[in-house]
C-alpha cells in the first residue's frame, strides 16, 4: 500500500508540474522583446531587397534609425553585404542610435563595408 500511494502521489506531482514547467519555458516564444526583434530582422531583409531593386533610382541613400529602427538598418546593411557586389554603392550614410544589435566587430565591419561614407 505504501508503494502504491507513493506512486500515485509521484504521478500526480509529475502530471501537475510538467505542464507548469513547459508553460514557463514557452514564454520566450512570444515575449515582448522577441516579437519586435524578429519583425525588425524581417523588415531589414525586405528593406535590403527593395534597395537592391533601385526603386529609389540611382541616388545615394541615407538611413537613420533609433532602437528597433536601428536594428532594421543594421540587418539591412549586413544583408546587403552578403549580396556581394550587388549590394554595393547603394547606401551613402547610415546613422544608428541605441541599436539592440550585436556588438561583434565582424558584424559591424560587414555592415560598414556597404556604406560609402559613414556608419
Amino acid at each position: 500500500v505504501t508503494f502504491a500511494g507513493t506512486a500515485v502521489i509521484g504521478a500526480t506531482f509529475l502530471a501537475l508540474s510538467a505542464p507548469r514547467h513547459l508553460w514557463s519555458q514557452a514564454g520566450w516564444i512570444d515575449n515582448s522583446w522577441q516579437v519586435p526583434e524578429n519583425r525588425a530582422d524581417k523588415a531589414g531583409k525586405i528593406l535590403a531587397e527593395i534597395l537592391v531593386q533601385r526603386v529609389q533610382g540611382h541616388r545615394p541613400v541615407t538611413l537613420i534609425g533609433y532602437s528597433m529602427g536601428a536594428r532594421v538598418i543594421m540587418v539591412c546593411l549586413t544583408h546587403l553585404a552578403e549580396m556581394g557586389p550587388k549590394g554595393q554603392g547603394i547606401i551613402e550614410t547610415a546613422v544608428v542610435m541605441g541599436t539592440p544589435f550585436s556588438a561583434d566587430p565582424a558584424k559591424w565591419e560587414s555592415a560598414a563595408s556597404v556604406v560609402a561614407h559613414r556608419l
